[in-house]
């Protein structure tokens, strides 16, 4: 796809940056939390946009802003929390 360039605005700078398509996703860096309820949640951050700013690191590698998102999954859950069906 051609690259798509787009003006941001991030807290008090306008930013002009490219958008990078995401074209694979690895789905291993999640956290699991066991709640006091009992219940076991799995919680990861995806991206949902990559931008490759018109900025450099001291190594002269590009800076990337990535958009995120909150993905919240319930594993499991004790009847005593679950809706009565």
């Amino acid at each position: 796809m051609p690259e798509k360039r787009r003006r941001i605005n991030l807290g008090d700078r306008v930013l002009d940056v490219t958008e990078v398509d995401i074209v694979e996703r690895n789905r291993e860096s999640v956290a699991e939390y066991r709640l006091e309820d009992g219940s076991l949640i799995r919680v990861s951050t995806p991206v949902h946009a990559v931008f490759r700013m018109d900025e450099f690191d001291i190594e002269g590698k590009p800076v990337y802003l990535a958009l995120p998102g909150t993905s919240v999954t319930v594993v499991e859950a004790p009847d005593s929390v679950r809706r009565k069906m």
